[in-house]
């Protein structure tokens, strides 16, 4: 049996598929299970010449995948769909799974091919699609094409409909022991006050509301809070301007995009994002043992944050609720912070190694519907 993954091509920065990616390949790794990954790109460029490919294989390489295991569909499709191409390489025990709706060669496959087909719901399908992404995967049931829905984010089954649910499988991107985990040496002081967020400085994560949130701070006084905010994205020179305007300079920093984020030399992780699937920041910050703090949205956010005791959860856009709570973590010392951080550990070691590899054999011994 071999898996392939069909994705669009990888950017300059490595955002969650591309992760998710990774840190599924290391797991097949592990079970023996191999794999390929099959990358589309819109823009042709990407394959004119040999300099080009180089590039996005060492991209590739640079986040953690084996360069050998990519393949370019620009230039081995040679006219073929996806779905000629894939009955010439996979065999019938194969899996194809497809992770985004927006590559080129994402057609709607027909019933009747010689390997299974799983389709992987990212956030960005359930944020982009709505209910037009239930038609098009319900149209991709009815018709018998597809053998499993990979879900990212716990819960998300809830919001499917019926039969979706049915074939339907919640698998995590990640678990506890692939996240990279730093010994913490700094102690709780309420004199200053650290916060962290990781995030793509676009719209749908909302965080020019973090920014309210730390003005607001600011003119009632609190200003031992510091904010880092990781990550790069099209909102960032808007965001950037906020902060000068409202003259947070000493409280609020942009660090750009890192590969790592040393988690340990902060106190709480905030967010608020008014979505999340899998969440794989939150997830890496759950698994240093930092409180979290969100709003009370689906999916990730309702399972990592047990409301009082590692964390907060705030109703949607209540910036005064965010700045409560804020508030009342100041009045922490180290024996309550380290609660609530036993807690996040706690919750972040339910997805291990054991469990992933139990759902994943779950999926590789479905067999074709209707057979």
């Amino acid at each position: 049996m071999k898996v392939v993954c069909v994705d669009s091509c990888i950017r300059s920065r490595a955002f969650g598929i591309d992760i998710a990616l990774r840190n599924r390949f290391e797991l097949f790794e592990e079970m023996k299970v191999p794999y390929e990954l099959w990358v589309s790109e819109a823009d042709t460029d990407i394959y004119a010449n040999a300099s080009s490919r180089q590039i996005v294989l060492d991209s590739y390489e640079a986040l953690g995948i084996d360069r050998s295991k990519v393949r370019f569909l620009g230039l081995e499709l040679a006219g073929r769909s996806l779905q000629e191409f894939a009955e010439e390489e996979l065999e019938p025990e194969d899996w194809l799974m497809m992770e985004r709706l927006d590559i080129p060669e994402n057609i709607l496959l027909r019933r009747g091919q010689d390997f299974h087909v799983a389709r992987v719901l990212h956030q960005d399908h359930m944020i982009a699609l709505g209910q037009e992404l239930n038609k098009k995967v319900m149209g991709w049931l009815d018709q018998d094409v597809l053998d499993s829905l990979i879900l990212v984010g716990e819960g998300q089954e809830a919001y499917l409909p019926q039969k979706m649910r049915d074939q339907a499988l919640f698998i995590p991107t990640t678990y506890a022991d692939q996240v990279v985990q730093y010994p913490r040496k700094r102690v709780f002081d309420p004199k200053e006050i650290r916060l962290v967020t990781v995030s793509r400085l676009s719209e749908e994560k909302n965080v020019l509301l973090l920014l309210k949130i730390m003005a607001l701070l600011k003119f009632k006084g609190y200003e031992q809070f510091r904010l880092d905010i990781y990550g790069d994205g099209p909102d960032m020179s808007m965001l950037k301007d906020v902060v000068q305007l409202n003259d947070l300079e000493g409280m609020v920093c942009f660090k750009g995009y890192q590969s790592q984020i040393p988690y340990q030399a902060y106190d709480a992780y905030i967010s608020t994002s008014v979505s999340e699937a899998f969440a794989t920041s939150l997830y890496e910050a759950l698994v240093n043992g930092l409180p979290l703090i969100g709003l009370d949205v689906r999916y990730a956010n309702r399972a990592y944050i047990k409301h009082g005791k590692n964390g907060w959860l705030i109703p949607q856009n209540d910036a005064n609720q965010y700045i409560a709570y804020l508030e009342q973590f100041s009045q922490f010392g180290e024996k309550e912070w380290r609660g609530f951080s036993a807690r996040s550990k706690e919750l972040a070691y339910r997805y291990n190694k054991e469990l992933l590899v139990n759902l994943w054999e779950k999926v590789f011994k479905i067999s074709k519907i209707g057979d």
